[in-house]
């Protein structure tokens, strides 16, 4: 023979504590939902993340080259200016334009700098 026996406690909570009980239920279910909600669109927004990255990776290579293409013919114009035979109004010509090309690349130098994200 087997005898149970059991025991049940039933605890009563005041009206004003349940009331409570029953805001942070309610407000943790809210919090459940939106994360809910935020783990959707950021399963969304991943592979339109990746393709932007990839967009912003080739313009920064294609402006990094277009600075290298310009710094390097800053210098090739400043070594025909250095060596040519031309007279000041003309090689003073070419020396604006040399500099012209060199502010040029400073400044998209400078912008791709400021718009690079530090790592």
């Amino acid at each position: 023979m087997r005898i149970v026996h059991e025991h049940h406690i039933y605890t009563h909570l005041d009206p004003a504590e349940e009331r409570k009980l029953d805001q942070v239920i309610a407000a943790l279910n809210a919090i459940k939902a939106d994360v809910a909600i935020l783990k959707e669109r950021t399963a969304t927004m991943l592979p339109q993340l990746d393709e932007l990255a990839a967009k912003v990776a080739a313009n920064t290579s294609a402006v990094n080259s277009a600075v290298e293409i310009l710094t390097t013919l800053k210098a090739r114009l400043d070594a025909d200016i250095a060596e040519s035979d031309l007279n000041t109004e003309d090689q003073a010509r070419f020396q604006a334009l040399s500099d012209e090309l060199g502010a040029n690349s400073q400044k998209l130098a400078d912008a791709v700098v400021a718009n690079t994200p530090a790592a």
